[in-house]
Protein backbone atom coordinates (compact mmCIF):
# COMPACT_ATOMS: atom_id res chain seq x y z
CA UNK A 1 0.00 0.00 0.00
CA UNK A 2 0.98 3.56 -1.08
CA UNK A 3 0.12 6.39 1.31
CA UNK A 4 -0.18 10.07 -0.77
CA UNK A 5 -0.60 13.56 0.43
CA UNK A 6 -3.43 14.16 -2.31
CA UNK A 7 -6.45 15.67 -0.11
CA UNK A 8 -9.38 14.05 -1.92
CA UNK A 9 -13.01 14.56 -1.92
CA UNK A 10 -15.33 11.70 -1.92
CA UNK A 11 -18.74 11.03 -1.59
CA UNK A 12 -20.73 10.08 -5.31
CA UNK A 13 -21.02 6.41 -5.78
CA UNK A 14 -18.35 4.98 -7.94
CA UNK A 15 -19.30 3.75 -11.38
CA UNK A 16 -17.09 0.66 -11.47
CA UNK A 17 -18.75 -0.67 -7.97
CA UNK A 18 -20.52 -3.62 -7.82
CA UNK A 19 -21.70 -2.82 -3.80
CA UNK A 20 -22.84 0.63 -1.97
CA UNK A 21 -20.27 2.11 -0.24
CA UNK A 22 -17.65 2.85 -3.40
CA UNK A 23 -16.70 6.05 -3.91
CA UNK A 24 -15.30 7.94 -6.57
CA UNK A 25 -13.36 10.70 -5.64
CA UNK A 26 -11.74 13.89 -6.90
CA UNK A 27 -9.57 15.75 -8.07
CA UNK A 28 -9.99 13.69 -11.17
CA UNK A 29 -5.96 14.11 -11.67
CA UNK A 30 -5.17 12.24 -8.94
CA UNK A 31 -7.04 9.13 -10.46
CA UNK A 32 -9.15 7.57 -7.77
CA UNK A 33 -12.01 5.90 -9.44
CA UNK A 34 -13.13 3.49 -6.61
CA UNK A 35 -12.04 4.37 -3.02
CA UNK A 36 -13.53 3.08 0.63
CA UNK A 37 -14.10 4.82 3.53
CA UNK A 38 -11.13 4.10 6.23
CA UNK A 39 -9.99 5.29 9.42
CA UNK A 40 -8.96 8.75 10.35
CA UNK A 41 -10.19 10.53 7.91
CA UNK A 42 -8.54 8.82 5.21
CA UNK A 43 -9.32 6.39 1.56
CA UNK A 44 -8.08 3.48 0.27
CA UNK A 45 -8.25 3.88 -3.23
CA UNK A 46 -8.06 1.19 -6.20
CA UNK A 47 -6.62 2.90 -9.26
CA UNK A 48 -6.02 -0.27 -11.43
CA UNK A 49 -7.74 -3.76 -10.80
CA UNK A 50 -4.52 -5.49 -12.61
CA UNK A 51 -1.81 -3.86 -9.93
CA UNK A 52 -4.21 -4.78 -7.42
CA UNK A 53 -2.85 -1.61 -5.36
CA UNK A 54 -4.43 0.34 -3.00
CA UNK A 55 -3.08 4.37 -2.40
CA UNK A 56 -4.08 5.28 0.94
CA UNK A 57 -4.76 9.59 1.17
CA UNK A 58 -6.80 12.52 3.27
CA UNK A 59 -9.89 13.29 2.25
CA UNK A 60 -12.10 16.34 3.36
CA UNK A 61 -15.76 16.77 3.69
CA UNK A 62 -18.47 14.83 4.45
CA UNK A 63 -18.22 10.79 3.10
CA UNK A 64 -21.32 10.84 2.59
CA UNK A 65 -23.27 7.56 1.34
CA UNK A 66 -21.90 6.01 -2.10
CA UNK A 67 -24.63 3.82 -3.67
CA UNK A 68 -23.65 1.34 -6.50
CA UNK A 69 -24.91 2.23 -10.21
CA UNK A 70 -27.76 -0.09 -11.71
CA UNK A 71 -25.34 -1.09 -14.42
CA UNK A 72 -21.51 -1.28 -13.50
CA UNK A 73 -18.99 0.01 -15.66
CA UNK A 74 -15.50 -1.67 -15.83
CA UNK A 75 -12.30 -0.36 -14.25
CA UNK A 76 -10.27 -1.86 -16.45
CA UNK A 77 -10.54 -4.46 -19.24
CA UNK A 78 -8.69 -6.82 -21.77
CA UNK A 79 -10.25 -6.76 -25.20
CA UNK A 80 -10.18 -9.93 -27.61
CA UNK A 81 -7.26 -8.59 -29.54
CA UNK A 82 -5.22 -7.84 -26.14
CA UNK A 83 -6.08 -4.42 -26.19
CA UNK A 84 -6.14 -3.08 -22.55
CA UNK A 85 -8.08 -0.18 -21.40
CA UNK A 86 -9.05 1.67 -18.29
CA UNK A 87 -11.58 3.71 -17.37
CA UNK A 88 -11.71 7.52 -17.81
CA UNK A 89 -12.05 10.13 -15.03
CA UNK A 90 -12.66 13.65 -15.89
CA UNK A 91 -10.44 15.19 -18.59
CA UNK A 92 -10.97 16.48 -22.11
CA UNK A 93 -11.47 14.24 -24.84
CA UNK A 94 -11.98 15.02 -28.34
CA UNK A 95 -15.11 13.92 -30.18
CA UNK A 96 -15.92 11.10 -32.89
CA UNK A 97 -17.03 12.55 -35.72
CA UNK A 98 -19.98 10.79 -36.71
CA UNK A 99 -21.56 10.91 -33.75
CA UNK A 100 -20.49 14.45 -31.93
CA UNK A 101 -22.89 13.83 -28.81
CA UNK A 102 -20.75 10.40 -28.02
CA UNK A 103 -18.34 10.81 -24.80
CA UNK A 104 -15.34 8.81 -23.98
CA UNK A 105 -15.55 6.37 -21.50
CA UNK A 106 -11.79 4.44 -21.38
CA UNK A 107 -8.31 4.79 -22.67
CA UNK A 108 -7.22 2.12 -24.44
CA UNK A 109 -3.33 0.84 -24.89
CA UNK A 110 -3.52 0.67 -28.58
CA UNK A 111 -7.01 0.22 -30.80
CA UNK A 112 -8.33 3.26 -29.86
CA UNK A 113 -10.76 4.82 -27.05
CA UNK A 114 -14.31 3.33 -25.92
CA UNK A 115 -16.90 5.71 -27.16
CA UNK A 116 -20.26 5.63 -27.04
CA UNK A 117 -23.18 7.27 -26.08
CA UNK A 118 -23.81 9.01 -22.96
CA UNK A 119 -26.52 7.31 -21.55
CA UNK A 120 -24.25 4.27 -21.73
CA UNK A 121 -20.65 3.45 -21.52
CA UNK A 122 -19.84 2.45 -24.49
CA UNK A 123 -20.13 -1.35 -23.69
CA UNK A 124 -22.75 -3.72 -25.64
CA UNK A 125 -24.30 -5.67 -23.08
CA UNK A 126 -26.77 -7.09 -25.35
CA UNK A 127 -25.65 -10.44 -26.25
CA UNK A 128 -23.53 -12.90 -23.80
CA UNK A 129 -20.35 -11.53 -25.04
CA UNK A 130 -20.52 -7.75 -24.57
CA UNK A 131 -18.67 -5.74 -27.00
CA UNK A 132 -17.02 -2.34 -27.23
CA UNK A 133 -17.08 0.78 -29.52
CA UNK A 134 -13.78 2.26 -30.17
CA UNK A 135 -12.60 5.42 -31.73
CA UNK A 136 -9.25 5.53 -32.96
CA UNK A 137 -8.59 9.57 -33.16
CA UNK A 138 -5.50 8.68 -35.29
CA UNK A 139 -7.26 6.95 -37.93
CA UNK A 140 -10.51 8.43 -37.40
CA UNK A 141 -12.27 5.00 -37.77
CA UNK A 142 -14.40 2.78 -35.16
CA UNK A 143 -14.47 -0.24 -34.58
CA UNK A 144 -15.92 -2.86 -32.48
CA UNK A 145 -14.08 -5.53 -30.07
CA UNK A 146 -15.33 -8.14 -27.79
CA UNK A 147 -14.53 -7.46 -24.09
CA UNK A 148 -12.76 -10.50 -22.85
CA UNK A 149 -12.21 -9.96 -19.43
CA UNK A 150 -13.71 -6.75 -17.27
CA UNK A 151 -12.60 -6.08 -13.95
CA UNK A 152 -15.41 -4.61 -11.45
CA UNK A 153 -14.86 -3.83 -7.85
CA UNK A 154 -16.48 -4.77 -4.90
CA UNK A 155 -16.29 -5.00 -1.10
CA UNK A 156 -14.98 -8.28 0.33
CA UNK A 157 -17.04 -9.26 2.91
Amino acid sequence: MKTESTQAMCGDGSPVAVDDGIAICSPSAAYLPACWKSTDSTALCLRNATDKVLVRLPYTGAWGNPTKPSVTSPLNMRLADGDRCQIRVGGAWGTVPEHPDWLGFASCTKDGDVFGPASGDGIDRSTKSWTATLYNERTQKLSTQHVAVAYLVGTAP
